[in-house]
């Protein structure tokens, strides 16, 4: 081969060396970076919402959730039921407005009769429309009372701080404030008008149900003074039919 041969074939050939990158720098040998892209912010008003529903779900539990306290739930054997119904859809219709007029529900009667029933189906819709509810069985309340007071500080609280979550939110839900047997304390009647007065004087409504056989026994029981205010441009349902677990036997 001719010399002028073998300059061609290495141009047209280049070594290895010449045909080696240039060193790569640090920027160049790390890794892509991700890039993250952060969810849009949630809308207020459906933020306030699932906070609503959540909160309400965490104090009924799971015996008195959304599908099993729907009305579709609750059966009807007696006329006085679907009166009572009646006056509740009435009220659920302007529910916005009845709640912000403070206008309590008092249902009370026998046992069985499906009264927390038709609390937890209004409790669960003025969550659903934004409200903060509450709720909490009365010999509930009473002992979160008793046990938090007993603790020895810091980790005791003064009845202001235990009262304050039910008497700041727009609905609060009690079931049965009284005892099954015999009379309340007066420790406990002075601790329920408390919170009651509270919620009377700066206009939210409560929504109860007790065990009563009338007006007179559930005035008694409640106090006056209790029973005075949560009457007032209330509505008021008595819930006289038998009980639902009586006849499931």
């Amino acid at each position: 081969m001719e010399l002028q041969d073998l300059a061609k074939l290495q141009a047209s050939n280049p070594s290895t060396d010449a045909a080696m990158p240039s060193r790569l720098t640090e920027a160049e040998l790390a890794p892509p970076k991700k890039k993250y892209t952060l969810p849009p912010p949630e809308d207020p008003a459906l933020k306030r919402q699932r906070e609503c529903r959540q909160r309400i779900a965490l104090d009924l539990g799971k015996r008195y959730s959304v599908s099993r306290s729907a009305l579709t739930q609750f059966s009807i054997y007696d006329k006085r039921q679907s009166d009572v119904l009646a006056k509740l859809k009435d009220y659920a219709q302007d529910l916005e407005k009845n709640i912000a007029a403070g206008r309590s529900i008092l249902l009370y009667g026998p046992v069985g009769t499906g009264k927390d029933h038709l609390l937890a189906w209004l409790l669960h819709w003025a969550a659903e429309i934004g409200k903060t509810c509450r709720w909490f069985s009365g010999q509930e309340f009473y002992a979160t009372f008793r046990d938090m007071m007993d603790r020895q500080p810091p980790y005791n609280n003064t009845e202001a701080m235990l009262i304050a979550p039910y008497s700041h939110c727009d609905v609060l839900g009690i079931s049965d404030p009284t005892p099954p047997e015999g009379e309340a304390t007066n420790w406990n009647r002075m601790q329920l008008y408390r919170l009651i007065d509270i919620r009377y004087r700066n206009g939210r409504p409560v929504w109860m149900t007790m065990n009563a056989g009338d007006q007179e026994e559930a005035e008694r029981r409640l106090t006056s003074p209790i029973f005075d205010r949560l009457q007032d441009d209330a509505v008021v349902l008595e819930c006289f039919w038998s009980s639902y677990r009586e006849r499931s036997k």
